[in-house]
């Protein structure tokens, strides 16, 4: 899990060694609310990725493929 905050980096430095145990990495974006945008753009290349995926399927499955094959060759477990 990556943990992103957004605050004055004096804060930051206070609670890291926290967040560095709790996640992978700690990612600094500067002034509040920016690590919610941040949150909202990465919400929304997961929504974009799985409705990809969804169409793909669709479009397979219309084709006659096996979506298990399909599947496989996509790497999606």
């Amino acid at each position: 899990m990556d943990y992103g905050r957004g605050e004055q980096k004096p804060s930051l430095n206070k609670v890291k060694p926290v967040l560095e145990h709790l996640g992978q990495t700690v990612h600094y974006f500067g002034k509040n609310g920016n690590a919610a945008a941040m949150k909202l753009v990465g919400n929304l290349i997961v929504a974009l990725e799985l409705e990809a995926l969804a169409e793909g399927l669709v479009l397979a499955q219309k084709a006659g493929l096996d979506l298990n094959t399909v599947m496989e060759v996509v790497k999606v477990r």
